[in-house]
């Protein structure tokens, strides 16, 4: 096999399967997203980045997993069309470009490039779910709730160059852009994944069918509620109103999680299914915590999102992983190095947060919450993609 035909190859593969893509480049951008902080008190780079290292976290880190994960089960679910090289050309720079220009500080390109990947992956989904043989699980529907949660927010930070806008209309951006664009997809597509990774059944398994049947749509209209008031708490978290804009949150998605989850008592043993329900509580913790102690809110929400969300993904993603791979008994019992996993991404959030409620160790504890979380995903890939 010539370089070229091999090349060609491993292209048609990833765009089978983009998770083998999507989920290293994911590593890559979680990296980089916290070694903003000591680039910065370094002196490497002059602008504060709070906003860009938010974004890289949530569009490249995160969005990398929900990319690679969607576009590998998506059309299986749909029984259409995977990928098309092109097209997973096309998605896979501009989800680089978004990264690379908000780590350059071009916020407002990063936030343009932002929406054109939003838009293509729309683009791409769209016709897909229109040509299909099958409904994806109705709680999906939260899927696209999120993209355009991001879309609308990534409009409004465009917008902010032309136009003066109200204070709250920022706060209302920053809420659509990441917690919108990760709260609801997580919640929508817990019930289809995490029991697997538990040992567990689906609650709900519907027949296959192109055509909606009552029960689905039933099923679906209840995770458009839960969307609904998850945005709704966005409008009281603008008025001010945190301990009530957070016990929404926690409400919610704590009660439709576990409804579809029972992840407090399931059967699974090991390091795996420990670990995802450890990423779960923490997961729902954190939002519990910010509605008692809305004035830590910036720590909590690290614990929500840096450890809960995080090892939810890193589950996941080995989920995805070692099942393509037929190789599903490497996650059984106890696995060591995801020990290793769970305690370096543990001690390097906690670092974090620490660094807010001492502020004269803030320095110090930023970079040591960057190196060892960013060891802890390092460690994880090296396992996956390096290690057959």
């Amino acid at each position: 096999m010539t370089m070229r035909s091999a090349a060609d190859s491993r292209l048609l593969r990833w765009a089978e399967e983009p998770f083998r893509l999507f989920f290293p480049l994911a590593v890559a951008m979680g990296v980089l997203g916290v070694s903003m902080w000591p680039l910065y008190f370094s002196g490497t780079i002059a602008y504060y980045p709070g906003m860009n290292h938010a974004r890289i976290m949530a569009f490249g880190f995160f969005g990398g997993f929900v990319t690679g994960f969607l576009f590998t089960s998506l059309p299986r679910l749909l029984g259409a069309q995977c990928l098309k090289p092109w097209e997973l050309l096309g998605v896979t720079a501009l989800y680089c470009a978004v990264s690379v220009a908000h780590v350059c500080g071009a916020t407002s390109w990063g936030e343009c490039l932002t929406f054109a990947w939003l838009v293509l992956l729309a683009g791409l989904m769209v016709p897909r779910f229109v040509n299909r043989t099958d409904l994806p699980p109705p709680g999906f529907v939260l899927v696209g709730l999120g993209g355009l949660c991001a879309a609308v927010g990534t409009g409004i930070s465009i917008l902010e160059s032309s136009y003066e806008f109200d204070s709250r209309w920022l706060v209302l951006r920053q809420l659509l852009e990441f917690q919108g664009f990760l709260l609801l997809p997580v919640t929508g597509v817990a019930g289809f994944i995490l029991p697997r990774v538990i040992g567990l059944d689906e609650r709900y398994v519907f027949a296959e069918s192109p055509v909606p049947t009552r029960r689905w749509i039933t099923h679906m209209l209840l995770a458009c509620l839960v969307g609904a008031i998850v945005l709704n708490s966005f409008w009281y978290e603008l008025e001010g109103s945190y301990r009530l804009a957070y016990s929404m949150r926690f409400l919610t998605v704590g009660a439709y999680v576990t409804w579809h989850v029972p992840w407090h008592r399931a059967l699974g043993k090991g390091t795996f299914p420990w670990s995802l329900r450890f990423g779960v509580a923490s997961f729902i913790g954190g939002i519990l915590l910010v509605a008692g102690f809305p004035e830590w809110r910036v720590p909590f929400v690290h614990l929500s999102f840096g450890i809960g969300l995080a090892l939810i993904s890193l589950v996941v993603a080995s989920r995805v992983v070692f099942g393509h791979r037929e190789r599903l008994e490497r996650m059984a019992g106890k696995q060591a190095w995801f020990v290793w996993v769970v305690g370096l991404i543990f001690v390097g959030v906690t670092s974090r947060m620490i660094g807010d409620f001492i502020p004269k160790i803030l320095i110090s504890h930023y970079n040591y919450g960057a190196l060892f979380w960013g060891l802890g995903v390092l460690l994880w890939a090296r396992r996956l993609f390096w290690i057959k």
